[in-house]
């Protein structure tokens, strides 16, 4: 694990709310663990790791984003978009792939959204020529996750 993602639980640990964590997993029906962090104590807590100086390398973003999604709690898949936002302008074409199987995997609108709005939207107006056959082959897929108004909007306003 890499040393970025160990601060990343040793912030987050110490915050926990287990009634604040039941209530958010039934709000997303029961689909993911949580820690019980909401969004304005999490982000507070890992200001000095999105510092300039503390940011972790562009050639380590894929393989931490990888771990944080891996890990169950859902606070982890929001820290990990989170570090992705804050370094969108710098995200080459070559993330496609892996923005693929972060929108498919432990898939809900909250992560989708994100990701198309602040992430996906970045990388197609920076890159649009590689983007768009990603971009075309998500529009005739069947999976749900494609199908989400925002994901759309998000790219047309991005143009």
């Amino acid at each position: 694990m890499s040393p970025w993602v160990k601060a990343v639980i040793a912030q987050l640990t110490p915050l926990q709310d287990s009634e604040n964590a039941k209530a958010m997993k039934a709000y997303m029906r029961g689909r993911f663990a949580f820690l019980g962090i909401q969004s304005s104590p999490r982000r507070e807590a890992l200001k000095p790791l999105f510092t300039a100086k503390a940011q972790p390398e562009m050639s380590a973003i894929t393989g931490i984003v990888d771990e944080l999604w891996s890990l169950p709690e859902r606070e982890y898949q929001l820290v990990a978009i989170d570090l992705l936002i804050k370094r969108k302008k710098h995200l080459s074409a070559d993330i496609l792939p892996k923005l693929e199987t972060w929108i498919t995997t432990k898939s809900w609108w909250d992560t989708v959204d994100m990701l198309a709005t602040n992430v996906v939207a970045t990388v197609y107006l920076n890159h649009p020529q590689q983007a768009s056959s990603y971009i075309q082959k998500w529009r005739n897929s069947d999976d749900i996750c494609y199908a989400e108004p925002p994901f759309y909007t998000s790219l047309s306003s991005s143009k």
